[in-house]
């Protein structure tokens, strides 16, 4: 039985959901697909139906992101996070996770990018909003300290 399924959201779109509860910690899901460098994505190497479907997951490494996965939502208060492990990426439950929860996590939380390169608005609605998205090193420090406390922070982004 799938654990998740895509749903239509109030106000963002499609959204992945919980079909069943998960513990703080619990594995969600692995992300599927194909490795790429950020040279190969400038150089436009991939069909530009997928251009924005990137989960960054080393300092030069991206997933082309092409199941099921690529309808998580970001959210700046999320209830999921990314683990990295040997170029793999799971989604881990951040807190207990109720069936019919929509699954969301913050997408600056793997990315590297300046805002020059890489941003987006964000109207989340958490009380928290940022109102922009883009790279970890420019959220707000106490915001960066709580997710790294938190073990929601992948090693390339702390040594980057």
């Amino acid at each position: 039985m799938e654990e998740f399924e895509i749903k239509k959201t109030k106000d963002r779109g499609q959204g992945l959901f919980a079909k069943r509860d998960f513990d703080k910690g619990t594995v969600i899901l692995h992300f599927g697909g194909q490795h790429i460098t950020r040279q190969e994505i400038i150089d436009q190497k991939i069909p530009t139906s997928v251009s924005d479907r990137f989960l960054q997951i080393g300092t030069d490494l991206f997933l082309v992101i092409n199941d099921h996965s690529q309808f998580l939502n970001h959210s700046c208060s999320p209830n999921c996070y990314i683990k990295i492990t040997v170029n793999n990426a799971f989604l881990l439950a951040a807190i207990p996770i109720k069936r019919g929860d929509e699954l969301f996590f913050d997408y600056s939380t793997t990315e590297t990018s300046e805002s020059s390169d890489w941003q987006m608005n964000c109207s989340c609605g958490a009380y928290a909003c940022r109102k922009v998205i883009s790279g970890f090193h420019l959220l707000p420090a106490d915001k960066k300290t709580k997710l790294i406390a938190d073990g929601m922070v992948p090693k390339y982004l702390l040594n980057s």
